[in-house]
Order: structure tokens, then sequence, then C-alpha cells
């Protein structure tokens, strides 16, 4: 497996992290205000995204700074690559699994907490299944490695 695989990877798996971090307290606040598996769900996909976006970002500057790759065009460069296709693959993809899944499981009666981390990674599988042949098609059609 290529280096570039391994930290494209790694960065996103640090992204579901921040996922993971930022989904059950937006999830478990939303529960106090409104106990609809709708609600908390739909607050369990914000604090996901918002975690994920962060720290995604984070180790994308750490990454490129060890890699002694870094620059601000280069961050943006890699960013307009990636953030459009990561969004369009999050709201067909990311969201719909999370949101659906962790609400079915919040209906059948499991804790809040299992059904959004649960429903999260099942989703963060598939997002970055996709985002993997994204980056591999994209590095075949135009060289552009993310």
């Amino acid at each position: 497996m290529k280096q570039d695989t391994i930290h494209f990877n790694s960065e996103l798996i640090f992204g579901e992290i921040g996922a993971i971090i930022g989904a059950p307290p937006f999830a478990f606040f939303a529960s106090l205000v409104r106990s609809t598996p709708y609600f908390i769900s739909f607050f369990g996909v914000v604090g996901a995204v918002t975690g994920s976006s962060i720290l995604w970002l984070v180790f994308r500057v750490r990454d490129t700074k060890k890699r002694g790759e870094y620059s601000v065009g280069k961050i943006i460069n890699d960013v307009m690559y990636y953030t459009p296709v990561a969004t369009l693959f999050g709201i067909l993809f990311y969201q719909p699994i999370f949101f659906l899944l962790s609400s079915h499981l919040i209906k059948l009666g499991f804790e809040i907490i299992y059904s959004i981390i649960f429903g999260q990674l099942i989703a963060f599988l598939a997002f970055a299944f996709l985002l993997n042949i994204y980056r591999l098609i994209l590095e075949i059609t135009t060289g552009k490695r993310l």
C-alpha cells in the first residue's frame, strides 16, 4: 500500500474520531430539548459533521507539515479537490445512513449513545470506501494525489 494512501486514510479516520467526539454531545443535548428519534439523530449528524471537519483539517495540515509539503496553496488545492466530493458523498450517503440507522435504533429502544455511534461507524465505512474510490479515479485520470 502506498504511503499517501495510508496518510489519506489516517486523516479520514481522525476526521471520524472528530465525528465520534462531536456527535454524542450534540445528540445528548438535543435529547434534553426534544426526545424524538429524528430530532436527536439530526443533531447527531450536525455534531458529526462539525467534529469531523475540524479534526480532518487539523490532521491534513499536520500531515503535510510532517512530510515537508506544507503550503497554504497546497492545503487550499487539496480542500478544493476533496471538499466538494466529500460534501456530495456526505449528503448522499454518510448523513442518510447515519440519520436513518441511528433513528431506527433509537426507535427500537437502544441507548442513544450506542445508536449514534453505531450509525456513525456504518456510515463512515461507506463514506471512506467511496472517497477511496474517488481518490483512485482522480489519481488515474489526472495524476492528482490527495
